[in-house]
């Protein structure tokens, strides 16, 4: 079974952006990271870019034919999910939530309004699967 999670799409672009400015440091010679940080010296500069754009869609639907799409932000209900769909995942234990709800929020605060009314607007299919997704998870 083909199983892949989505995360909140802003949430998920600002740890992208910071995972990979740590990559950089980690890396100084990597051509690859040398490229990432001229192309984005801000989080602001990565978030405008449409460089980026509807990545978890592209990747979630270009990579496989996924049978179950869980989210991260709704992780134990994912599980549940997993559990009562696949047979494999029954044994899966119960995850905890730690900190939920608390990341990015600064980074989130550092944005101006039409940087992610921007964002959002690039990332239409994202929020859609997004959306339709937590709509699931918060119906029951």
């Amino acid at each position: 079974a083909y199983i892949g999670f989505m995360r909140e799409p802003l949430n998920r672009a600002i740890s992208h952006y910071y995972y990979t400015i740590a990559k950089s440091q980690e890396f100084p010679n990597n051509s690859q990271f040398k490229r990432f940080q001229r192309e984005f010296p801000t989080l602001n500069d990565f978030i405008i870019s449409q460089r980026y754009a509807n990545f978890q869609t592209q990747y979630l639907f270009f990579a496989h034919q996924f049978q179950f799409i869980g989210i991260t932000e709704y992780m134990p209900q994912s599980i549940e999910v997993l559990r009562t769909m696949f047979p494999l995942f029954r044994t899966l234990s119960t995850v905890q939530m730690v900190n939920q709800g608390t990341k990015n929020t600064h980074e989130i605060a550092s944005l101006s309004a039409e940087s992610i009314a921007t964002f959002k607007a690039q990332n239409d299919y994202d929020y859609a699967l997004y959306d339709s997704l937590v709509a699931k998870f918060t119906s029951t």
